[in-house]
This record gives structure tokens, C-alpha cells and sequence, in this order.
């Protein structure tokens, strides 16, 4: 192999390309820091699957979490309760998708979906603070 080309190859195995098992589109959601809110992810089923399938909403900013969820092939929507840190920065994360585990034939294939979807963080207003600790003293 002297200063020559080396071609080097895996086991050849059988490879099956699909279209998706589904399709997603997230809504836009405003969250407050410090506080949670509901982020909705409406599902279309493309191709029925058994059993349950794992998603998890990525692209989070910082000190912004949300749990993992399950959905079954009759879904057509998830809702993720999303938390955020009071330290968390206010701004717009424009980069959310959702990553799903979806079961087939004793396998996990994983899809990426619902591209695109916005959270923006904003600022409580003074007024709003102000009425939660009237709320509170109550």
C-alpha cells in the first residue's frame, strides 16, 4: 500500500428504506422563567406500528426541560409540560424537533420529526408579578 489507494468494505447486509411511520408539526408555545407551560405536538400516522413509541421533545434551551413521552399508532397529538429555570435566558429557540423510538419487528426505528418548532421565552411583566403576590396573600 505504498503511497497507494486502499479500499476497505464492511459486511454487505440487506437495507430497507420506508417512509416514515409519521409526520409532526409543533405549535409555537410561550413560556415565562421560572414557570411551565404546555408545548402540543399535533401528529399525522403515515404507517400503523404496534405497541408504543418513545418521543422526546429536543432542541431545548438551557435550563428549559420537558419530559419524555409515549404515543400509540391512534395519537394524532402529544402535549409536553415544559419547565423552565428561572435563570433560563429570554429569547426565541427556533430549532425544536421531536425524536421518536418508534417498534417494528423487534427493532427500535428512530424518526426525526416536527422540524421547526418555536418556544419563546419571555419576560413576566411587572404588572403580572405584582397580581401572583396579591394572589398569593390571600
Amino acid at each position: 500500500v505504498d503511497e497507494g489507494k486502499v479500499y476497505v468494505s464492511s459486511q454487505l447486509a440487506p437495507l430497507e428504506v420506508a417512509a416514515p411511520f409519521l409526520k409532526g408539526k409543533i405549535e409555537t408555545a410561550w413560556l415565562n422563567p421560572g414557570k411551565s407551560t404546555r408545548l402540543n405536538v399535533n401528529l399525522q400516522q403515515s404507517k400503523p406500528f404496534e405497541g408504543k413509541a418513545k418521543i422526546k421533545l429536543m432542541g431545548l434551551p438551557e435550563k428549559v426541560v420537558a419530559s419524555d413521552k409515549e404515543i400509540t399508532k391512534d395519537d394524532q397529538e402529544v402535549v409536553f409540560d415544559v419547565k423552565g429555570d428561572s435563570g433560563c435566558s429570554t429569547a426565541s429557540s427556533k430549532n425544536l424537533f421531536c425524536s421518536v423510538e418508534v417498534p417494528d419487528q423487534g427493532q427500535i426505528i428512530t424518526h426525526t420529526i416536527a422540524r421547526g418548532g418555536i418556544l419563546r421565552i419571555v419576560p413576566t411583566k411587572q404588572s403580572d408579578a405584582k397580581i401572583t403576590a396579591v394572589e398569593t396573600k390571600k
